[in-house]
């Protein structure tokens, strides 16, 4: 640690995150995309179990710039490099019920490729096995007939396991009603200025990723950069993916409802190097 800070410091880098470990490396030669993003991305674990490659990483960098519909708006974006998880990757069929596995996945392919962690991108049995593990601990239960079962799990659960698997705090916003979330954009804004991390939003017995906000201060509107991990074809076709809305600019009804209630689950970068 020391030495990185030295050389942080030599180089005027920041001493709040990672950026000369060795997950921080370059990969100059990446499929489709080039070093900028959306190509076809593959995350060699060093440890543990097997987890897919070619998956397609950074995919909101393919969008087509926008100008935003509001006059006085302010926007914000997830930092850094994530792979979009979605049903049926993995040769493992989980349509219908692993959609915050997913998401949850999404979220620790950023901390892997950040540099926070050298751990494997965890499968669901290993998200189920973590669940269990850190619920005898705690007043939360979780049953071990979770293990190896479709059984649909939340932000509260995927908040304990973040804190169990990685030594992460995150905080939940808890939303009572779809028609409220715009009540939020302060903070899901604050939220990618100040951590930058992938956000799972959980409700409704969906699950979606969150990447950024578009927030109307004077209008009280917003748009969401929704990260869709129900998609199940290939991701061969970056175009067709993006056409037909798995990942883009949303308003708030086209996500939220008014019956259902909703939390964010937003991750807190450590502050370390």
């Amino acid at each position: 640690v020391q030495l990185r800070k030295k050389y942080h410091i030599a180089l005027q880098l920041p001493l709040d995150r990672p950026l000369l470990r060795l997950n921080n490396i370059v990969p100059f030669k990446r499929g489709r995309g080039g070093g900028g993003g959306g190509g076809r991305e593959e995350i060699k674990q060093r440890t543990g179990e097997k987890y897919t490659i070619e998956k397609l990483r950074n995919i909101h960098k393919y969008l087509k710039p926008r100008q935003s519909s509001y006059s006085s708006s302010f926007s914000s974006v997830v930092e850094g490099d994530y792979l979009y998880c979605h049903y049926m990757q993995d040769s493992f069929d989980d349509k219908g019920w692993g959609c915050a596995y997913r998401t949850f996945q999404t979220i620790c392919s950023w901390l892997h490729l950040q540099g926070y962690t050298n751990l494997p991108v965890p499968s669901h049995r290993t998200i189920q096995q973590d669940l269990v593990a850190c619920s005898s601990s705690s007043s939360q239960s979780s049953s071990s007939s979770i293990v190896g079962s479709k059984q649909w799990i939340g932000a509260v659960e995927l908040q304990m396991v973040l804190q169990h698997r990685y030594c992460i705090e995150s905080r939940i916003l808890h939303v009572p009603s779809g028609a409220d979330v715009s009540s939020k954009a302060r903070d899901i804004y604050k939220h990618f200025k100040s951590e930058g991390t992938p956000v799972m939003i959980g409700g409704g017995h969906l699950a979606y990723g969150l990447l950024g906000i578009d927030w109307n201060v004077t209008e009280k509107k917003s748009k969401y950069l929704i990260l869709d991990p129900h998609y199940t074809g290939s991701d061969d076709n970056v175009s067709k993916i993006l056409k037909n809305g798995w990942c883009g600019w949303k308003d708030a009804s086209d996500v939220f409802k008014a019956d259902n209630f909703y939390n964010f689950l937003l991750p807190q970068r450590p502050r370390v190097i």
